[in-house]
Order: C-alpha cells, then sequence, then structure tokens
C-alpha cells in the first residue's frame, strides 16, 4: 500500500512539473515566434486550467491562502477585461463620431468602423457585472463557498455573454463584409485569394479546394487564366495592387476591404 501511495505522489508530482514545463514553453516560444495563431497559444488552456484548479484545491483545503498580490491580480484582471468590454461597446455607439473626428490614422480601422453594427449600450453591463462579481468574492475570501461560487459562476457568465452578445460584433466589423461577399460567388467556378493578408476565410465559406497547382498567389495573378479570379485585399493596400495588376476589374469596396475580378472571357 505505501509503494502504491508512493508511487500515485511521484506521478502527481511528475504531471504537476510537465503542466507548469508546457505553460512556460507555450508562453516563451509563442511570445517568440512572428505567427500569432490561436490554435497555437490555446495550448496554454490545459495547464493554466490544471494550475488554477490546483491552486482553489490548495486553498479550499487550507493548505494555502491566497496573497494579497493574487487578489490585486485578480481585480485587476478583471478589470482589464471589463474594460476592453466597455471600450468595445462604447466605440461601436460612437463609431460615426469617431469617424467625422479622423483622429484614427489607420484607413483600414476607421474604414472596419463603417460596419453598420447595432449596439443598445446595455452591453456594458456585461463588463460592469463581471468586475462586480470578482471583487465581492475577493473581498468574501473567508466565506469559501460564496466566494468560489461568485468567481466560477462570474466567469461562466462573462465567457457566454461576451460570446454571444459582444463577439458576433466584432466579427461584422472585422471580415463580415469578407463572408458575404463569400457567400454570394460560393459555388462559382472561380478561384479567390487575398492580397496583401493572410486569412482563410476565403478556403472555408467559398467552399472551393485550395488550388494545390498554384505555388503562390503571385504565381496565381500572373498566370493565363482559363476562369475568374477573385481577389479580396484590404483599402490601404488596394492602390499598389492596382498599380501592379491593372488588368483587375475593381468591383466594390466596403467595411475597409476591397474586392477585385479578372475575368478571361474579357481579355479574349
Amino acid at each position: 500500500g505505501y509503494r502504491v501511495h508512493e508511487q500515485e505522489n511521484t506521478q502527481s508530482t511528475d504531471f504537476h512539473r510537465w503542466m507548469r514545463i508546457l505553460l512556460w514553453v507555450v508562453l516563451i516560444l509563442f511570445s517568440i515566434v512572428s505567427t500569432k495563431i490561436v490554435h497555437y497559444s490555446s495550448m496554454a488552456y490545459f495547464p493554466i486550467t490544471y494550475l488554477g484548479s490546483y491552486g482553489l484545491y490548495l486553498w479550499w483545503n487550507g493548505k494555502r491562502q491566497i496573497s494579497k498580490s493574487i487578489r490585486v491580480m485578480l481585480i485587476l484582471v478583471a478589470s482589464f477585461w471589463a474594460m476592453i468590454v466597455i471600450g468595445i461597446v462604447i466605440t461601436g455607439r460612437y463609431a460615426k463620431a469617431i469617424i467625422a473626428s479622423e483622429k484614427i490614422a489607420d484607413p483600414f480601422a476607421m474604414a472596419n468602423l463603417e460596419a453598420q453594427v447595432h449596439w443598445s449600450g446595455w452591453e456594458m453591463l456585461i463588463g460592469l457585472i463581471f468586475i462586480g462579481v470578482v471583487l465581492f468574492a475577493v473581498l468574501n475570501l473567508k466565506h469559501k463557498k460564496k466566494a468560489l461560487a461568485s468567481l466560477l459562476l462570474g466567469t461562466v457568465f462573462f465567457t457566454y455573454t461576451t460570446m454571444v452578445f459582444i463577439v458576433p460584433k466584432i466579427e461584422a466589423y472585422s471580415q463580415r463584409a469578407v463572408i458575404e461577399f463569400l457567400q454570394e460567388i460560393k459555388g462559382e467556378n472561380a478561384g479567390v485569394i487575398t492580397y496583401g493578408y493572410k486569412s482563410f476565410a476565403h478556403l472555408f465559406y467559398f467552399q472551393k479546394p485550395y488550388e494545390q497547382n498554384i505555388r503562390d498567389n503571385t504565381q496565381l495573378l500572373n498566370s493565363d487564366l482559363n476562369r475568374r479570379l477573385y481577389v479580396i485585399t484590404k483599402i490601404h493596400k488596394a492602390a499598389l495592387f492596382e498599380k501592379k495588376y491593372p488588368t483587375f476589374e475593381r468591383l466594390y469596396d466596403k467595411n475597409g476591404f476591397v474586392f477585385y475580378l479578372k475575368n478571361p472571357e474579357n481579355d479574349q
């Protein structure tokens, strides 16, 4: 029985060590590399969840106290995310005034704000409720059930409501114009590529396989085509694209994106 217990403790210690190693590898490695993709950084979710749960386990069983620094960090992190949500809502509500002020130097960001997105204003309550719940939990750590329930339920509330009510509206600014365009031309016997930025949206929403016989977009742009080719770029890349590829017809631009077409039938 002693050997089994000792073996379990060793395995538990090894697992804990590997979780810490995994977290630091992800944090350091993907802070260095230039590719910033959520699929990579999400590898940190597992060790973060484990270490957070382990810390709560120690606190719940009286083996460790939540220090003042951790309390301050909880409040600061909650405030940070709450202010992001509130800031997004305020920006959306006053988008026209921001555009009119011309204080944003980035033309793509300014064009993004032209998207028609309805903000009621109540969405700010998501951030306010979240910071309120975290403050309640931090101030009631002596009552462990109340504090833990508040912290967990508050986190679930914030995550769920943000995903349902905030993220879709952010998507309307960031790429809805592109998705609508791709859905309109879906099924056509044509090719679709991006110019000046990377995206997987056209591979998914256009529902066409990637051109395996084409090594890169530049080769496709310069090749003789036997079918239509659509090109999507951002507004600050449009002038350069039109200069390099004048045979493409500019269809329209919307919310910071510009859409082009080259039809081989027009070249004949």
